[in-house]
């Protein structure tokens, strides 16, 4: 991993991390809501623990990342163990697939270009 992209991911980890200690408190307090009666900052208040959601699975991805540096396991795909394009690192630095493999569904059966590169 670069330089830069660690220095990125650490600095989205400290900005996310933030965020969500920020939504953490706003989460504190839960207002009211029931049949006929109750605040519409419901709203809000749910909007917000789907936001948290958001951030949590975020934090993970970049932690991964950092791990998979530390590993030398950073910018290979995880799915076919192929170089992912620096160019996909730099816009997407958390990403643990090339693009051939970014719209495999985790799980499934691996497609034929993967197949024949495990029997290389």
């Amino acid at each position: 991993m670069s330089k830069n992209a660690k220095e990125l991911l650490q600095t989205e980890l400290v900005q996310a991390k933030e965020q969500l200690a920020n939504l953490d408190r706003q989460l504190q307090h839960r207002p009211d809501f029931g049949l006929g009666e109750g605040s519409p900052e419901i709203i809000t208040w749910e909007m917000n623990l789907a936001r948290r959601n958001v951030l949590t699975q975020r934090i993970e991805e970049i932690e991964q990342a950092l791990e998979r540096d530390s590993t030398g396991d950073y910018g290979i795909c995880e799915y076919c163990g192929t170089e992912i394009d620096p160019e996909r690192l730099r816009i997407l630095p958390h990403t643990r697939r090339c693009v051939r493999c970014a719209n495999i569904p985790m799980g499934s059966k691996p497609p034929a270009y993967v197949e024949e590169k495990a029997l290389e």
